[in-house]
């Protein structure tokens, strides 16, 4: 399912598994590029991805849209697929992430 207002997405990866999110639809239009606002966009989701439980982000892009796999390795993704390869040729472009586990309050609930 995919957002009607063209917004990020974040929701459940599926296939049973429920500790993954997806993202999807992350772009910045192209007279706002540059000026890292993808970035901050891509950091807000992992937090809130984080903050739902998901311990892990997967997402794609395809291999006309070089600025994506750039910015994913600078933040932390692992590329699954081989780098090496042509990226025509590759089609989809899958990422990983996992993220850090919520940091504890200290509280003895928390422990």
């Amino acid at each position: 399912m995919s957002d009607p207002r063209g917004e990020p997405l974040l929701r459940e990866l599926g296939d049973d598994d429920a500790t993954t999110a997806e993202l999807k639809r992350i772009w910045t239009h192209s007279a706002r590029r540059r000026r890292g606002l993808a970035r901050r966009v891509l950091v807000e989701l992992e937090r809130e991805a984080a903050t739902r439980g998901y311990r892990r982000i997967h997402l794609t892009t395809g291999p006309r849209r070089p600025e994506a796999p750039s910015l994913y390795l600078a933040t932390g993704s692992t590329p699954l697929f081989a780098t090496g390869a042509d990226p025509e040729s590759t089609g989809p472009l899958p990422f990983e992430k996992h993220l850090p586990a919520p940091a504890r309050s200290g509280r003895a609930a928390d422990l």
